[in-house]
């Protein structure tokens, strides 16, 4: 992975800065010193994982940032957090980044021990299900950038909140084999 000093210097201020954090602090509390740092560095190319979507779908963040951005760095552990970074494969504006980190999400919760897992799932297919049907295309157009697991749960999701033809227009993107892997996982979750 290559790295350039702009890449470390964004890198050490961000760890300096979240080194002056002491005690008890809230993501938004670090999130809203992380934000000018982004802003300066490539506003528009970087963004921070939403807390309260986080939290909605159970996925635990306390002491640890998510920041997405077009190419991957390597983690930052700071003596309290641990910032991690991940490759956003589309271009990012600031119109897809609700529907990017909706996707983003998925990349976080796969790694989540069932039965946690499980919980996760249910809460994404409610707010999948929440979508209006233009951006539940979004998502889909959005996701074929993404690895093949996180099509796969968004187009059995998509299945199993009734939307087949959505459903169908992600899942084609997979190969057989691959469907199957991830098909027995995420349907078992539903279970």
């Amino acid at each position: 992975m290559l790295t350039d000093d702009r890449d470390i210097a964004f890198k050490r201020r961000l760890a300096g800065t979240l080194n002056q954090l002491e005690g008890n602090w809230k993501y938004k509390e670090a999130a809203a010193l992380v934000k000018p740092i982004l802003a300066e560095y490539e506003a528009s190319s970087w963004y921070l994982l939403d807390s309260d979507m986080m939290a909605e779908l159970a996925i635990i963040s306390e002491k640890h940032i998510y920041i997405s951005g077009p190419r991957k760095l390597s983690a930052i552990e700071t003596k309290d957090y641990l910032v991690t970074f991940l490759m956003q494969p589309n271009l990012i504006s600031k119109d897809v980044i609700p529907y990017l980190q909706i996707t983003d999400m998925v990349l976080l919760f796969q790694k989540q021990p069932e039965p946690l897992f499980r919980i996760t799932l249910e809460k994404f297919k409610t707010l999948v299900n929440r979508l209006t049907y233009e951006e539940k295309k979004l998502i889909i157009q959005l996701t074929r950038k993404y690895p093949v697991f996180v099509r796969a749960c968004l187009g059995l999701v998509l299945a199993e909140i009734n939307q087949p033809l959505l459903s169908a227009k992600v899942l084609q993107t997979l190969s057989p084999n691959i469907l199957n892997r991830y098909k027995q996982k995420v349907y078992n979750s539903f279970c």
